[in-house]
């Protein structure tokens, strides 16, 4: 909150408006996206990382659909892309949860002190089956 108050001040000090410094301070900021492809299952829309006020972090899947199973996990790997199962099996991973829907809009937080630097795709696992979904790899 000081640092919303800070720039708001600032803001006003150099002459831009006051609505514009609010806006600039709680607008979320993507540091990365990418497109879903098919791997053993068909997969599109897209997946963008954000980072929020205050520092949290958090996934957004857009326009999203793939095939559901009760058994979906929606994974950050270290693999560039994976258009296997052996890539993520293989690569570090991080589990943001289960897959909430196949086919909205949805949001995942990144857990605290995650260094997202090491995290270059998304992909929708199958934990019962070890089958790698779909996957966006993020730029």
């Amino acid at each position: 909150m000081r640092t919303a108050v800070l720039v708001i001040a600032g803001s006003i000090l150099l002459g831009i408006g006051a609505l514009a410094a609010i806006e600039y301070v709680y607008t979320p900021n993507r540091i990365a996206q990418g497109f879903f492809h098919s791997v053993a299952h068909k997969g599109s829309g897209a997946a963008a990382l954000y980072r929020l006020p205050g520092g949290r972090r958090s996934l957004r899947l857009i326009n999203f659909n793939t095939s559901m199973r009760p058994d979906l996990t929606v994974y950050l790997i270290s693999a560039a892309d994976a258009f296997d199962n052996e890539t993520v099996a293989t690569s570090s991973f991080i589990s943001l949860g289960p897959l909430k829907d196949a086919a909205v809009e949805q949001v995942y937080e990144v857990p605290p002190g995650i260094d997202l630097s090491r995290y270059h795709a998304v992909t929708i696992w199958s934990r019962k089956y070890a089958v790698n979904f779909t996957t966006a790899p993020l730029r």
